[in-house]
Parts: C-alpha cells; structure tokens; sequence
C-alpha cells in the first residue's frame, strides 16, 4: 500500500520522463507543464506545489480527472459491455493519507 504522498510523487517522476522535463526543474516548478498533463497537474496539486500560481491553473485542473486507465465493465449483459475509465482522482480517493505502522 502507498500513501497519497506516495503516489503523487511517483505520477510526477513517471510524467518527468514522459514528457522530457528537464532534471534541473524542482518539482515545484513544474507548473507550467499541468496543461501537458492533467495527472502531473493534479499530482502537484495533491502535494501543494500550485498553491501559489494563477487562478486558472486551478480551476482547469478542478474541472480534470485525469484519466490513467480504460477498462471495459461487463455487468450482466455481455451484450452491452460498458467503457469505465479509471482517474487519477479516482485512485487519491481511495489511498490513504499516512500508512500506520504494523504492531
């Protein structure tokens, strides 16, 4: 299991490579590529590098899921198969803030 933290941080290493960003950049300045990727846009949103950029920004993200996967659901007609997508929303949604030691 992975914290929230976690996986945000692995999304912005994932996206760095993906769209060629430059070592030098801080994760805290990776603002400008948000429109290139919403998953790297809401990963910084997640650990709060966009706090202190444009309005715009933000709300283009907020109306963003992010999609990460496609999957087709079956439910008890395989006649009429419908198209899901899994989000990166979606995923923060379920991962936890902290991860609690095991006693």
């Amino acid at each position: 299991m992975m914290t929230k933290k976690q996986f945000a941080k692995a999304i912005i290493a994932q996206k760095r490579k993906e769209l060629n960003i430059p070592n030098e950049l801080q994760d805290t300045e990776l603002h400008n590529y948000a429109y290139q990727s919403t998953c790297l846009g809401i990963a910084l949103e997640e650990l709060g590098f966009l706090d202190s950029y444009d309005v715009d920004l933000k709300i283009y993200l907020a109306n963003r899921s992010g999609i990460l996967n496609q999957y087709i659901y079956v439910e008890d007609c395989k006649d009429n198969p419908q198209v899901s997508f899994l989000t990166m929303r979606d995923i923060l949604s379920m991962l936890p803030d902290t991860i609690e030691e095991e006693k």
